[in-house]
């Protein structure tokens, strides 16, 4: 009877030990497959987090590039802004400066003596200050081309040079500083962008 519970007792404990180490082995088995999903869950996010931060970065990236480049244009017009504002008054000034006193009525006289006399009477339109050193100066010049038709007229709002036009017309030639400054200008701004543009390029090569 001793012997038969004592075999009872080994066998009971035997069975235990075993079913207590395949639960054990059972629990360390799936605690292992766990590990290994947080771990693999745990790459995929870390990729994740790291493809998103290239993403950003070469986002900011291209946006610091874009606003360089705006900067960079906006200093070109600003400074091609600033040279063609310089050089109208340049241009002004120097034209202003031909186109007063003798240097005026020798202008006038050149053009005057080139016009055609089919051509209806003309007004000449001068400078307040200029016209009595011009009238003198063009019928000394021009003679009976002068008293054929050349009406010369005092305008207030001529500081240098003169406007030409036939009589009683609405059109008429410009040959004040500032037209002939204007007229200058457009081919000046075009060549000074090129010019500009050029030497950005330059630079950068």
């Amino acid at each position: 009877m001793d012997v038969q519970l004592k075999e009872l007792i080994e066998t009971i404990k035997s069975e235990g030990v075993d079913n207590a180490e395949a639960q054990a082995k059972e629990i360390v088995n799936e605690a292992q497959k766990k590990r290994n999903e947080i771990i693999a869950d745990a790459e995929q996010e870390a990729a994740r987090i790291r493809e998103k931060a290239e993403e950003d970065a070469a986002k900011m990236q291209a946006t610091a590039e874009e606003s360089i480049r705006q900067a960079g244009r906006d200093l070109l017009l600003s400074l091609e802004s600033s040279i063609t504002s310089m050089l109208d008054a340049v241009v002004k000034k120097e034209a202003a400066s031909a186109l007063t006193g003798e240097g005026l009525s020798k202008a006038i006289v050149a053009l005057l003596s080139n016009w055609s006399e089919e051509k209806d009477s003309l007004e000449l339109l001068l400078p307040e200050n200029e016209r009595v050193e011009v009238e003198e100066y063009l019928k000394k010049a021009l003679g009976t081309k002068m008293k054929k038709g050349v009406t010369v007229k005092p305008v207030a709002g001529i500081e240098a040079g003169f406007k030409i036009a036939e009589e009683g017309g609405s059109a008429y030639y410009n040959f004040t500083a500032d037209g002939i400054a204007e007229i200058l200008s457009q081919y000046v701004s075009p060549r000074l962008s090129s010019l500009l543009r050029e030497s950005v390029k330059g630079q950068k090569e």
